[in-house]
């Protein structure tokens, strides 16, 4: 490290010997596909060239666990970019610059995204400057009064930053935040690994391939129409929503709050109570499920309800309850199943919009086990895989946490590094 004296500029105090920048004087900036070869849902598929959308960015990274792929040939008919190894993929609507660095090379991006390549930086630091606090407030500078957040490729060229005088103090920049990321990358990894071997136990447990010990019986098929019933979500005027809390309103849930099965309570609205039925009130141990989505992947995605919050779900979501409360965390599992997914899939290929409906979710048929208690105790294995989960989950936010502390340093030249 050495010292160094600063000086005032428009982003704040920089070191004296570092410049103020603009995005257009040290990279290229593309837009996703906007053409009328946009891929069309049939066009969509679960193998061939990554298309890359705004919900497969997750941690920085794309996540390949539910991407979606066009064929070579549609590829090559499209007019927009082709991302390269290096290029930066910045969300400009929806999660405003949520972006993701390229470590391969071949595939395109949907019109919600935007391609950076950087010329004249290098891409590690680029990308650290991506996720700092002076994107985060250019982002907030830019949609000040908004009531429809976005950017613009246009806009980003004017983003500026503090650029160290030479690529290899740059360098040595993102070589540290590199070594934290390392650590946040091979515990990301144990995470997969975790989650692909919960993948294996259900698909053993949750057909009775494998039995626990002490249980016994033959397995019956059901249909989850036998095991509860749905509840459509609140239907709602414009003017009967708040994105904060007002008296008399309630929690009103949406897809982006079900995630890896789990309900999450972020980026919530609120619904004026007189819009919401009393069975509209969730319920610990309810099953909250994405009816209807414009993307066709995020249709059926589901998470239980584990606390006594008050809230209700919106109108392109259900509500799944139990018969019996106590089979709701098996049935929870089964909707995370191969069988599910499969049968999930069969639905929406035969149907025109991506759609859901009641009838069509009753109908899957499952075999289960022929007790409430063997149903537990499957539930309790792969919930303590999920425990497991997310201790490591925990311990890679706390890397990220420190990360943050050492780019507000870094990033700033608070310390150097020589």
């Amino acid at each position: 490290m050495v010292e160094t004296n600063f000086k005032h500029t428009e982003i704040g105090l920089i070191p004296h010997d570092w410049e103020v920048k603009t995005l257009d004087e040290y990279a290229y900036i593309f837009n996703g596909d906007r053409s009328d070869r946009y891929p069309k849902d049939s066009e969509i598929s679960r193998i061939g060239i990554p298309f890359v959308n705004a919900g497969h960015i997750v941690n920085g990274r794309l996540d390949f666990s539910n991407m979606d792929y066009i064929s070579i040939e549609k590829y090559n008919s499209m007019s927009g970019v082709k991302f390269m190894v290096n290029d930066l993929l910045v969300c400009l609507r929806g999660s405003l610059g949520k972006n993701a660095k390229i470590d391969f090379e071949g595939g395109t991006v949907a019109s919600s995204l935007c391609v950076i390549r950087p010329y004249a930086i290098n891409p590690n630091y680029l990308s650290s400057i991506f996720n700092s606090s002076f994107f985060d407030g250019f982002i907030k500078e830019e949609n000040n009064g908004s009531s429809q957040p976005n950017l613009s490729a246009q806009s980003l060229l004017g983003f500026k930053c503090p650029f160290p005088p030479t690529l290899a103090e740059q360098e040595r920049i993102a070589g540290a935040l590199s070594s934290i990321d390392t650590l946040i990358g091979a515990l990301n990894e144990q995470i997969e690994k975790k989650r692909h071997i919960k993948q294996g136990t259900m698909q053993q447990l949750l057909t009775g391939k494998k039995r626990l010990a002490g249980f016994t019986g033959e397995w019956k098929e059901v249909r989850l129409g036998e095991l509860g019933y749905v509840i459509r979500g609140v239907g709602f005027k414009p003017e009967q929503v708040s994105v904060i809390y007002k008296k008399g309103y309630i929690c009103l849930l949406r897809s982006n709050n079900v995630d890896r099965a789990c309900i999450n309570y972020d980026n919530v609205i609120f619904v004026d109570s007189v819009c919401v039925n009393d069975n509209q009130i969730m319920r610990r141990e309810d099953i909250l499920l994405c009816a209807a989505n414009g993307s066709r992947n995020l249709v059926g995605k589901a998470g239980r309800k584990i606390d006594d919050k008050l809230n209700t779900f919106g109108a392109f979501m259900c509500v799944f309850r139990c018969e019996d409360i106590k089979s709701a965390p098996y049935v929870s599992f089964l909707l995370q199943s191969s069988s599910y997914l499969k049968q999930l899939d069969e639905i929406l290929a035969g149907s025109a919009i991506n759609n859901l409906n009641a009838k069509q979710f009753g109908n899957m048929s499952f075999s289960i086990p022929p007790t409430i208690a063997e149903q537990s105790a499957i539930a309790a294995v792969l919930s303590g895989m999920d425990t497991e989960i997310a201790a490591l989950e925990q311990k890679r936010d706390k890397y990220i946490a420190i990360k943050s502390g050492m780019m507000q340093d870094l990033l700033t030249g608070k310390i150097r590094l020589v």
